[in-house]
């Protein structure tokens, strides 16, 4: 049986790197990603979940930095593959700096995994996205 990314360790943050920084992050966490995809070419059961980790700690790197654009791209990415890391996010200290970014709001959704603009599905009109019936 293959774990998942919520069973995979977390790859240490790079404030817990020896070099604490940010260009060794991200240099050190791209030629994972590289590894990892390759990996996953030949047994993406396997492997996919890494490159959703990986991915993942990448834009836990560029929201400490406030790359927002960044961030979300490489956040997405991680929630495509693994759907699970969208309810991580939501406790994630790493993206507090751009927790109030409309977009991410957008991607991530409330405490409830309802994402921003389409309401619970209860049909009320008290929910963005929802015009009740």
């Amino acid at each position: 049986m293959v774990a998942g990314a919520s069973e995979h360790p977390r790859m240490p943050s790079p404030s817990c790197s020896p070099r604490g920084k940010h260009e060794d992050a991200e240099r050190d966490y791209t030629e994972a990603l590289e590894i990892r995809r390759e990996l996953a070419t030949k047994s993406p059961g396997c492997y996919r979940p890494d490159v959703a980790m990986v991915l993942f700690n990448i834009a836990c790197l560029h929201a400490r930095q406030e790359n927002v654009d960044v961030a979300i791209k490489y956040l997405s990415q991680a929630i495509e593959i693994e759907e699970t890391l969208r309810g991580e996010v939501r406790d994630d200290a790493d993206f507090d700096a751009i927790r109030d970014n409309f977009r991410f709001k957008a991607l991530i959704g409330d405490s409830n995994g309802n994402r921003a603009g389409k309401g619970d599905g209860d049909g009320d009109a008290g929910d963005p996205g929802e015009t009740g019936a």
